[in-house]
C-alpha cells in the first residue's frame, strides 16, 4: 500500500469508489455506444484511472467527479485512438491488445463505388475540397462535414446518401 493511500485510509477510497461505480458504467456504457469498443475492458482502465485521479485529485481546483469524469474519458479517447501505451498504463507490448491488420486494397474491394468514391477523394485531395477545409478550420474534425458539402455540391448526394455511405466504410474498417 503507498504511503498516500496509508494517509488517506481506505475507508476513504472504498467510500468514494462506491459513489462513482454508478458513474463509471454510464460513461463506459455512453461511450461503448457512441463509439464501440468492449465494455469489460473500458470499465477496467476507469477502476485503474480511478486510483490515479483519487491520488492526483486537488479539491481547491474540481470535484473528484469532474476530475475522475474528465481523466475517465480521456483514457477511453486514447484507448479508442490506439494510443496503448498511454491507454493501457505502460503495459509490455505482448500484453496489449491488437487487431489483425487487413491490407488497404482488400478493404477498398469490400467498399461500394461511392464509398470508394469518399477514399479517393481523401486520398486525393482536391483543390476545392482543400480550400474548403482550410476555409473553415485546419482541424481534422472539420473534414467531413466539407467533404459531406462536396459530395452534395458536386456528385448531388443527398445528406441520408452521405451518411450511409460513411455508415459503410465505418463497418467495413472496423470489421
Amino acid at each position: 500500500m503507498s504511503v498516500a493511500i496509508c494517509l488517506i485510509g481506505p475507508d476513504a477510497i472504498t467510500e468514494t469508489y462506491q459513489d462513482v461505480q454508478k458513474l463509471i458504467c454510464d460513461t463506459a456504457w455512453k461511450f461503448q455506444r457512441a463509439h464501440g469498443g468492449d465494455f469489460e475492458e473500458m470499465t477496467s482502465i476507469a477502476n485503474l484511472v480511478f486510483m490515479k485521479a483519487f491520488l492526483s485529485h486537488d479539491a481547491n481546483r474540481a470535484s473528484f467527479v469532474t476530475w475522475f469524469r474528465l481523466k475517465m474519458e480521456k483514457a477511453f479517447l486514447e484507448m479508442q485512438r490506439g494510443d496503448c501505451q498511454r491507454a493501457h498504463f505502460n503495459l509490455p507490448l505482448e500484453d496489449r491488445p491488437t487487431r489483425p491488420i487487413r491490407p488497404f486494397v482488400e478493404l477498398l474491394s469490400e467498399l461500394s463505388q461511392d464509398a470508394q468514391t469518399i477514399v479517393e477523394l481523401l486520398l486525393e485531395f482536391p483543390d476545392t475540397l482543400q480550400e474548403g477545409i482550410l476555409k473553415k478550420s485546419p482541424h481534422p474534425c472539420h473534414v467531413r462535414p466539407v467533404l459531406k458539402a462536396y459530395l452534395k455540391t458536386f456528385f448531388g448526394w443527398s445528406d441520408k446518401h452521405v451518411v450511409d455511405t460513411f455508415r459503410e466504410i465505418a463497418e467495413v474498417i472496423s470489421a
